[in-house]
């Protein structure tokens, strides 16, 4: 058995989804989730490896395994109704933030030379997985963390309509103590992760934006995600 630490988010939208595969590939390994709010609670838990951003945590060894970037989605029903074709077109539409993620827009605004822009309205939310679902739901607009969105960006349950800016990310990196680094179950997990993450990322480059809108079946245009630096 293997004791993971994961942010809530992270957990539900990207980790979970991908539990039957990884179980799998490691039919023997036992894999139990537990979430913290914080990455500095992460590491105070008592776990075998953590899975969070990037940090720096003496007696750690940390290895990148998922590159993400941001930029805003939406529902394809609220696009319908309230077009997006450019950054000035947020000043009609909802702006929905994740009270763990404040600055997302603030970056994104600064990023598309708009940071004087007025939205609206705006709503908070307490965690950003509530935040997702409301954007599923037509309530607004999102900054979209793609990697944690790509089953619904695959699907067109969610679309980015405007082409950029998008804002780098350092990604997620997996950790394990020092002196685990080594054993076979960490190692095992830590494969298992880089192969999900390769094919994460390879369902990015197979959207293309087509009509200025981020789907599987657009025909014009590509995008990728950064390099994580």
């Amino acid at each position: 058995m293997l004791r993971v630490s994961a942010l809530p988010t992270f957990a539900m939208r990207w980790l979970i989804p991908r539990l039957p595969e990884i179980q799998r590939e490691q039919p023997r390994l036992e894999l139990r989730i537990l979430t913290a709010s914080t990455p500095i609670e992460q590491f105070r838990m008592d776990v075998d490896a953590v899975i969070s951003g990037p940090a720096r945590q003496p007696g750690w060894v940390g290895k990148p395994f998922l590159r993400e970037a941001r930029l805003p989605v939406l529902s394809p029903e609220l696009l319908r109704k309230c077009p997006l074709r450019a950054p000035a077109d947020l000043e009609r539409h909802t702006l929905l933030h994740a009270a763990t993620l404040r600055e997302a827009w603030p970056h994104w605004f600064a990023a598309a030379n708009v940071s004087e822009l007025k939205p609206a309205s705006e709503q908070v939310f307490e965690h950003f997985y509530f935040a997702i679902q409301a954007a599923l739901e037509g309530l607004g607009v999102i900054m979209g963390p793609v990697a944690l969105i790509s089953d619904e960006l695959c699907a067109g349950r969610l679309v980015a309509p405007i082409r950029g800016p998008v804002v780098k990310t350092r990604g997620y990196f997996f950790y394990a103590p020092e002196r685990m680094t080594a054993a076979p179950a960490v190692a095992a997990i830590r494969a298992s992760l880089m192969r999900a993450g390769r094919l994460t990322e390879s369902e990015f480059r197979s959207l293309s934006l087509g009509k200025r809108v981020l789907t599987r079946r657009s025909v014009a245009g590509s995008w990728a995600l950064p390099a994580v630096s």
